[in-house]
């Protein structure tokens, strides 16, 4: 054998938090899995592991969870190290080097909650502000300001108020201190727990330690997380190549996710733009849906809100006068007279009958104008975050949004172990569709709750289409009878959202461009589609 290529044996360094040791497990049985070579533990304790008494950004300096660990790097008392990329500061030392980004689990954030709060927020009987526990700037700001409009409404129709209490701490111990009373509800990373739930000495615990829980998946259109939170980094130092020819950083590179890599790194240049630091209130996540990038930017900076949710796709400069809008204009909408909203479609509700037990998920807030239809034993979820702030209007938990990943989304967050977990029975539950008579889905059983029927234009609409040279389409279906009656718009721009329609318009050969949905629309006829971080 070459010398190269003799079995060696490597050392892993890595926190010692379940979590970081369930991490490196991970990766050890991956790279064992793919090689000859023993990996070891050795376990580095960091500053941020041994301060708990203060958030990390009222400390001093910086990389409190990584500094240790890249002393043990370069001075070779290990060989690699696995980081929640998240805890990654934007400048590393020289001689460390990335040796592979992993594919990332889940990137939401989960917000957890003792069952007898959740209880009094449906009845209308908690008073005082959610209390929710968690130490970070972007979480602090996002869900003391977004959170009210996803809970239950109050008896009278107001939001409940919601504030947040610094919590610190590995998974376990911030689980205990909401199982003990310190707070109602915390928040935590969805990847973290995820892991946890699938290595079976890490799992036992977890699931001991989320009984009598509830939970939301809080959406990421208004709640990104850390810029690369979910995906693992494997560092190595640059000069091991020289001790094994090459042979680790070899094995590294299996492990790399090309499709993480990307979304990751644009979420950290984005976070460098507003300057980085874990005192930095910005949530950011980058997502690849139907081959584009979706953003979601949100938080605080510089005493400014930032609100940027986006698909990053190449768009035209519009050069036009009036473009179609394709849903119903609200009284508001009305003043601007270059807009055209749709007048064809008409919605209207039918009579129908949901299981006493099931996973429901409401494709869109017209499936659900009667909300006594749904009970509180439902698992209810929602198509996108628009549908779920409006199901949380008419009094319900909802427990997640597919948002604009679609039902492919939600099927991967339901077969996560932790819906098990917390769910229990109700895991198993069938699964029905509140949705219109002509759709279709993979996800459950179809329970039509609206039908839709399309007017022909009269002559103001005609006069109106006919000047209008960009268009946002709700659904195929409503381009496909405007087309009927004005042939001549096939070949104007057309828009849709990311989900089903863009796959139709693409079956169909049409050219559209896909957006996040109807405001995007109105930024880029506005000419301020969004802040520019490229």
């Amino acid at each position: 054998m070459n010398a190269n290529h003799k079995v060696r044996t490597y050392t892993i360094g890595s926190r010692g938090s379940l979590l970081a040791l369930t991490q490196a497990r991970f990766i050890k049985a991956s790279l064992e899995s793919l090689s000859p070579h023993k990996f070891e533990f050795h376990i580095v304790k960091t500053q941020g592991d041994q301060v708990l008494n203060l958030p990390l950004w009222q400390l001093e300096g910086k990389d409190f969870f990584t500094k240790e660990l890249d002393e043990a790097l370069l001075s070779k008392t290990v060989d690699l190290v696995v980081h929640s990329y998240k805890d990654l500061g934007s400048e590393r030392p020289d001689g460390i080097e990335m040796g592979a980004i992993t594919e990332r689990a889940f990137c939401h954030d989960i917000l957890l909650v003792r069952k007898e709060t959740k209880q009094k927020i449906i009845a209308g009987e908690h008073t005082d502000a959610l209390l929710v526990g968690t130490s970070a700037p972007r979480r602090i700001h996002n869900l003391e300001k977004y959170l009210p409009n996803f809970l239950p409404r109050k008896k009278d129709g107001s939001l409940h108020s919601v504030t947040t209490k610094i919590l610190r701490g590995n998974v376990n111990t911030r689980i205990k201190k909401l199982q003990q009373g310190e707070y109602h509800a915390i928040t935590l990373a969805l990847a973290g727990l995820t892991r946890l739930s699938r290595d079976p000495d890490s799992a036992a615990q977890l699931k001991e330690l989320l009984f009598g829980l509830d939970f939301m998946i809080l959406p990421r259109t208004s709640f990104p997380g850390a810029a690369a939170q979910g995906a693992l980094a494997i560092e190595l130092r640059q000069s091991i190549d020289a001790e094994d020819g090459g042979e680790l950083r070899r094995l590294l590179k299996q492990l790399e996710h090309p499709e993480t890599a990307h979304c990751v790194s644009f979420e950290r240049k984005i976070f460098k733009s507003f300057g980085g630091g874990c005192h930095l209130a910005i949530g950011i996540f980058c997502g690849q849906v139907a081959g584009h990038d979706v953003i979601s930017v949100r938080g605080t900076h510089e005493n400014k809100i930032v609100e940027d949710f986006y698909c990053n796709s190449p768009l035209p400069k519009w050069d036009g006068h009036h473009a179609f809008i394709g849903i119903h204009a609200k009284k508001s909408e009305n003043t601007n007279t270059n807009y055209v909203y749709d007048s064809l479609m008409q919605t209207r509700s039918r009579e129908h009958q949901l299981p006493d037990k099931a996973i429901v998920l409401v494709a869109s807030s017209h499936a659900a104008p009667d909300a006594t239809k749904i009970n509180s034993e439902h698992l209810l979820f929602a198509s996108g975050s628009k549908t779920m702030m409006t199901l949380a209007q008419q009094g319900h938990w909802v427990c997640g949004a597919a948002d604009f990943g679609g039902e492919q989304e939600l099927e991967a967050l339901l077969n996560n172990p932790i819906f098990g977990f917390l769910a229990l029975e109700k895991a198993a539950w069938p699964r029905s569709v509140l949705t219109h008579t002509e759709s279709r889905s993979s996800f459950g059983k179809i329970i039509a709750s609206y039908e839709r029927t399309f007017l022909p234009p009269d002559a103001e609409v005609k006069v109106k289409i006919a000047r209008c040279d960009a268009f946002y389409w709700s659904s195929y279906p409503q381009y496909a009878h405007y087309v009927k009656y004005f042939p001549e718009i096939k070949n104007r721009q057309h828009f849709c959202g990311l989900g089903k329609t863009y796959g139709e318009f693409q079956n169909n050969n049409i050219v559209a461009t896909p957006l996040t949905g109807v405001q995007e629309f109105k930024d880029w006829l506005g000419g301020s589609r969004h802040a520019d971080f490229t």
